[in-house]
């Protein structure tokens, strides 16, 4: 397989950790480990990679960024490790016009188990304490994008 350069990664998240094992370049790979430690809800792995200057806004083939994925996921943590970087957007925008926050309002009341559940009304709270704005109503206040 040929190197797979960060610019490449278009797979949905879930086949990051393949990517990850086939990248070739340091790049990619830190690319791979940050997408994956946000998705699974790993904030250690989070701390490190900002740590040795990965960018919490790097984006996936879908516009998405960690603080997206872990927002959908409705991972605390991951969401707090990520938004205590200065560079942080918590209003970013994704291939479909979502911020963080909009995912982590998906399907709370569709979400069977409790324990998920209370954890994403928990990254909503989060978020919205932050700043966070749903798309729409973030548009309608910057429709240029981030200032």
């Amino acid at each position: 397989m040929d190197a797979v350069s960060a610019k490449d990664l278009t797979q949905p998240p879930v086949k990051v950790l393949f990517l990850a094992e086939e990248a070739q370049d340091d790049k990619t790979q830190q690319v791979a480990s940050m997408f994956c430690a946000a998705e699974s809800g790993d904030a250690d792995e989070i701390e490190w990679q900002l740590k040795f200057g990965m960018s919490p806004n790097v984006r996936d083939g879908y516009g998405r960024t960690p603080l997206h994925l872990a927002a959908l996921m409705g991972h605390y943590e991951a969401v707090e490790k990520l938004l205590g970087h200065t560079k942080c957007n918590v209003n970013s925008l994704d291939a479909h016009g979502r911020t963080p926050l909009n995912l982590a309002m998906l399907e709370p009341k569709f979400v069977l188990k409790e324990s998920m559940r209370e954890a994403k009304l928990k990254v909503v709270a989060l978020l919205r304490k932050r700043g966070g704005r749903q798309a729409a109503l973030y548009q309608k206040e910057y429709p240029s994008g981030p200032a």
